[in-house]
């Protein structure tokens, strides 16, 4: 695969083979091949591969920021020149969840990962964060709002993994781009039983945050 020298030769490249890509059996052999082509165009953007089930419908790459605000000017430029795609859908930025679902926070060859575990248990497991486990306040102030969040079992968590699992639940709630603009300050703070009946579910963040924003 050569460099690409502009997005637009990536989703050339992307639209030439989006059968193929398709059908890829396995997810890992997947992702390895749509990021070496990715990281050809620019190594800043982030992707994510959703609705893998081959059966008939159209898969989902999303284009992501990371996180970074400085990265959305490059996810607004790699995305205005996707062509009309049969077997995928391009979709800009994490969007909000249907329900916010448990955090698996684990270590795989030396590194941390983490994963979304997309169903209706609550687990009673130290590697996993629940929404249940999270509280939080917000307050407006100029055009963001600031954030305490209040997590269970706090000091098991270095700060950078802490940080990973809270993202990834203000993702699921807000939405990548609502999360890198209108999101300011987050503290992170450890919950106790006095937080646990002064403050508010994490659940309920998506609700409160909209009627701040007038969403």
């Amino acid at each position: 695969m050569m460099p690409f020298s502009d997005y637009t030769q990536f989703w050339i490249w992307f639209a030439a083979n989006e059968k193929i890509l398709y059908y890829i059996k396995e997810d890992g052999d997947l992702i390895d091949t749509i990021a070496a082509a990715i990281r050809s165009a620019n190594s800043s953007v982030r992707f994510e591969i959703g609705n893998r089930n081959l059966n008939g419908k159209k898969a989902i790459i999303v284009i992501s920021a990371g996180g970074i605000r400085k990265n959305i000017e490059i996810v607004e430029e790699f995305c205005k020149n996707v062509p009309k795609l049969k077997y995928w859908k391009v979709v800009k930025y994490k969007q909000r969840m249907p329900k916010l679902y448990p955090v698996y926070c684990y270590v795989e060859m030396g590194l941390t990962k983490y994963s979304l575990l997309e169903d209706d248990e609550i687990y009673d497991l130290d590697d996993v964060l629940n929404p249940i486990d999270i509280y939080y306040t917000m307050k407006k102030r100029e055009e963001k709002i600031e954030l305490k969040l209040y997590i269970k079992n706090y000091t098991k968590y270095d700060e950078k993994i802490l940080g990973t699992i809270a993202f990834l639940f203000l993702d699921q709630a807000l939405g990548e781009y609502d999360v890198m603009t209108k999101i300011g300050n987050i503290d992170f703070l450890p919950l106790t039983e006095k937080e646990e009946e002064a403050c508010f579910p994490i659940t309920e963040l998506r609700k409160n945050f909209n009627k701040i924003i007038k969403r």
